[in-house]
């Protein structure tokens, strides 16, 4: 989820595509065709759109990524 997550925030200041890395941006055709979910990408764009909206930060990234990695999800065992 943090990688996903730096993605997205990555990606909040290109419109209507997803910033893999500094210099690969892809639009959601490119994302579904090697192999993504268009819902997944789908979902992806919204919650880029919805970082945008609220004119995240860079601490504020910091403590979400906290929040993420330190929240108690599913472990493997329980799967």
């Amino acid at each position: 989820m943090h990688t996903v997550l730096e993605m997205c925030c990555r990606s909040v200041d290109c419109r209507g595509t997803i910033r893999f890395a500094t210099d690969l941006l892809m639009s959601p055709e490119q994302c579904v065709h090697i192999g993504w979910d268009a819902e997944l990408v789908s979902c992806l764009l919204e919650f880029i759109e919805r970082l945008r909206d609220i004119n995240i930060d860079v601490i504020e990234f910091c403590v979400l990524n906290a929040i993420v990695l330190t929240y108690p999800g599913p472990q493997l065992s329980d799967l």
